[in-house]
């Protein structure tokens, strides 16, 4: 769930989760409206009546219904994993967390500064990409899809040391014997 909510703060920063740069903390606040407006009904809680849509139907899923549409907004289909059912939600369909676990949450989130560049970090505050990386990491079946997060300094260095040369190479080898039955 922090994976998941962490990753979703990152996005709505850059306010592509309805152009909504507090898109998570506004719906909080409009499912605890309900909630009073309504009576107190655990169905009604911010993880059952709007997160759990947000992620496995939002964010896990391309198509989506026109309800479920006027309900979260426009926000992207991100595929990857981190979206889909967890195991422990399919067995424990009774979960529920209560609206103040969000509002304490959100208030943790909300001290730290979230970056979507990559420049060096200023403060203890601060975070950057490399979380992104992390949690992709963690949530990829990395043997089936050979998928693993590599840093921009690593990946930098591996192109211009290994994959640039080889080029190179073949290219000048191709050129200067055009007959070898080498392609590049």
């Amino acid at each position: 769930m922090l994976n998941r909510l962490m990753f979703t703060y990152f996005i709505q920063k850059k306010g592509f989760l309805d152009g909504n740069q507090h898109y998570l903390g506004t719906h909080l606040r409009k499912c605890q409206e309900n909630k009073e407006n309504n009576g107190k009904d655990k169905s009604q809680t911010f993880y059952r009546s709007f997160l759990l849509k947000l992620f496995h139907q939002g964010l896990g899923k391309l198509e989506r219904q026109k309800e479920l549409r006027q309900l979260l907004g426009k926000v992207p289909y991100l595929n990857g994993g981190l979206f889909e059912i967890h195991p422990l939600e399919i067995l424990n369909t009774d979960i529920h967390i209560p609206d103040e676990a969000f509002d304490k949450i959100f208030g943790f989130f909300d001290e730290y500064q979230w970056h979507l560049d990559d420049r060096p970090l200023k403060d203890d505050k601060e975070i950057n990409p490399d979380v992104l990386g992390y949690i992709f990491e963690k949530y990829t079946n990395q043997k089936q899809m050979g998928a693993y997060y590599t840093k921009e300094d690593i990946t930098e260095y591996i192109s211009k040391n290994c994959i640039i040369p080889f080029i190179f190479e073949s290219v000048e080898n191709y050129l200067c014997n055009p007959s070898s039955k080498q392609t590049v």
